[in-house]
């Protein structure tokens, strides 16, 4: 499905002789059916949906309707039909031969539809939503056979059927393919590595081979189911949109339409895979680029892009949109004969076509309406996002003088004036829809990177509840990957939650849908319990400072112990002792560590010399040292300072050791 312009897809029958598009006409979606031969307007309807119904997907099948309309009831006749997907879980099986809607299926969840394949394989129909479950429909009861959950993998968006060991079996594919079988779908038969994005078509081309691309991805593999390996890797230059294959005399090509409106073609892309296996490199993958490249332009030189193509033995047919909602078709030979030797199509092939003049008479097939004085083109309709201001003109002065007077007449009236409803404006759920549905990792982070709370409940309110299942699982990657996001995110789920719950809760798998979300908000909730014992841990060693510091305050008289300013108690006392110890040095007083030091230098010359002398010097430093005590004691009670009874203590049985020292000697 395409978001660019306003086609939104485009698919050829598997015969190629019609062409299904589906296009945005004014506010509804329509499809159109138009045959692909010039001149042949015998099927060319057009058929549109309700205006509150988006189509999702668009594929061709056959519908085989019960032969009781012309009395055979064991009879049936087999009809081209258009199956066409809805955002609201429904399938609308249209047939263009009518022109009505012969069916219509509908899922039990209620999801948006991704897929739907009708299999020749199995006489049934396929559809995948967008939660992932796989759904077989009955196209004779239009019932649902059986439903189907791959358990590896739960965002299955495309499903194919092969036959593998005899068996018909689906090939189904998210980012990566899963063949499985439909009798025992629990566990996948094989994997086969995927792209980075998720796969959009699966084309089988027998039972061992098949092609898949993807979104946003501009490689097309080729993988061998019996090598459980990929084979070739087709590499084009832009991004692939559309794929098809067709084996014709003994050759075989590829046509791919890319993102920039052109057709790559590969020829002989089978025999490539063959070759391949003499000529691997290291990986043991093959990649080839493309041999041809198809262009469509005006004249003037203005490009035309190619929307869908198809391969028809020898021919390839392309198609492309004039006034942006008429198909036209061309047909170019890929493979040609010239003097009995075979020629495949090489080189660029460039198209010109100029634009036509178109007199549409059929307002069905052209969406004109010939009593209408002018016609309506699509091609100029030009959509914007509803936050657009550029377009909104304010009031004049004179404007606002009238309405004054205006509502002073109704006043008069007693008529209440209709308040006129404003704008809702600030919503970026357009650009969030988009990105969410085309994987865009970069324009969802423009998204998300908004913080304000507002616009993030109005882009909610507004998003489709199917994609916000898919936000989610987004955010819930994010958030795991970056813990540091999560508050910022947290909002964005919060209200995913609150405005979309309802609709979450009645999703059959809604466990394994949410599985990661519900994992990263487990792990970080486990760390609650610890922080919060970590923070009353905090509140009381803060509330014990807070107790210091007060009963600190009321000892000194002081309501901040930390801001006093001063000389405090403390200080004062110091200064007193220091004072003192001035004092004592003026008398000729030393302090007693000193006099220990003197002490044993005096005995020591003593003692050497033999003198006598030695002795009455320590009889006259006992005397002072007395002396000194006494001084003390009254240099204390003059100051008034009270040392305690511990150093009182302290002083005594220093005098005591001097004593002793003495008597030893």
């Amino acid at each position: 499905m395409s978001e660019n312009g306003p086609l939104l897809s485009a698919v050829f029958d598997p015969s190629g002789s019609h062409l299904a598009s589906a296009i945005v006409a004014l506010d509804a979606h329509k499809v159109r059916v138009q045959s692909t031969q010039p001149g042949n307007s015998a099927l060319a309807h057009a058929f549109a949906l309700d205006k509150g119904s988006k189509l999702t997907s668009v594929s061709w099948g056959a519908l085989s309707l019960s032969g009781g309309q012309k009395k055979q009831k064991t009879a049936a006749i087999e009809h081209q039909m258009v199956a066409i997907g809805l955002n609201k879980g429904h399938i609308l099986l249209y047939s263009p031969t009518q022109n009505e809607v012969v069916a219509k299926l509908e899922t039990p969840q209620g999801t948006s539809i991704t897929d739907f394949h009708h299999s020749e394989l199995t006489g049934t129909g396929w559809s995948v939503d967008i939660t992932g479950t796989i759904i077989e429909w009955d196209l004779l009861t239009f019932k649902m056979k059986q439903k189907l959950t791959l358990v590896q993998d739960n965002e299955i968006k495309t499903v194919q059927t092969i036959i593998h060991a005899n068996a018909p079996h689906l090939l189904v594919a998210s980012h990566s393919v899963y063949l499985v079988d439909p009798r025992a779908p629990e566990e996948a038969i094989a994997t086969f590595p995927g792209h980075v994005s998720p796969v959009h078509t699966i084309l089988p081309v027998n039972d061992n081979l098949f092609f898949t691309a993807a979104m946003g991805d501009r490689f097309i593999n080729l993988y061998s189911i019996a090598k459980r390996a990929t084979q070739t890797v087709f590499v084009a230059q832009s991004n692939v949109v559309a794929i098809s294959f067709v084996e014709f005399d003994g050759h075989s090509v590829l046509a791919a339409v890319t993102e920039d409106g052109l057709v790559e073609v590969f020829t002989d892309a089978l025999v490539s895979a063959e070759v391949s296996n003499k000529r691997r490199n290291a990986r043991g993958v093959q990649s080839r680029s493309a041999n041809a490249t198809i262009k469509l332009q005006r004249p003037s030189g203005d490009k035309v892009a190619i929307n869908s193509v198809v391969n028809l033995d020898s021919q390839i047919v392309v198609a492309w949109l004039e006034e942006a909602s008429i198909p036209y078709f061309e047909r170019i030979n890929w493979l040609t004969t010239e003097d009995n030797q075979t020629v495949l199509l090489l080189g660029d092939v460039m198209l010109e076509k100029s634009r036509p003049s178109m007199k549409p008479t059929d307002h069905s097939l052209f969406g004109h309406d010939v009593a209408a004085p002018k016609h309506y083109n699509e091609g100029n309709a030009v959509v914007t996002s509803g936050d657009n201001f550029k377009d909104l003109e304010n009031e004049s002065e004179e404007e606002a003088e009238e309405a004054e007077s205006l509502a002073e007449r109704l006043q008069k009236l007693n008529v209440e004036p209709k308040k006129k409803k404003k704008a809702q404006t600030g919503s970026l759920t357009v650009v969030l829809s988009q990105a969410l549905k085309a994987n865009d990792h970069t324009l969802l982070e423009t998204v998300l990177n908004n913080r304000d709370a507002t616009i993030i409940k109005n882009t909610i309110r507004r998003l489709d509840s199917a994609l916000a299942v898919v936000l989610l699982n987004r955010l819930a990657d994010k958030v795991s990957r970056q813990s540091t996001r999560q508050g910022q995110l947290n909002v964005w789920i919060k209200w995913i939650m609150v405005l979309h719950g309802g609709y979450m809760v009645s999703l059959p798998n809604l466990a394994q849908t949410l599985a990661s979300l519900y994992a990263t908000l487990h792990r970080r909730s486990a760390m609650l319990n610890k922080l919060m014992e970590l923070q009353n841990h905090l509140n009381m060693l803060h509330s014990q400072v807070s107790l210091r510091r007060d009963i600190l305050g009321r000892a000194t008289g002081v309501e901040n112990p930390n801001d006093v300013e001063g000389d405090s108690d403390v200080e004062y006392n110091e200064e007193w002792d220091d004072a003192r110890e001035e004092n004592l040095i003026d008398d000729g007083e030393e302090d007693f560590d000193s006099m220990d030091e003197i002490d044993m230098e005096q005995d020591d010359y003593s003692v050497e010399e033999g003198s006598s002398d030695g002795e009455e010097d320590d009889d006259t430093n006992i005397n002072s040292m007395l002396d000194l005590e006494a001084e003390e004691g009254d240099s204390d009670v003059e100051v008034g300072v009270d040392y305690g009874l511990e150093e009182e203590e302290e002083e005594e049985d220093e005098l005591a050791h001097i004593k002793n020292a003495k008597s030893r000697r």
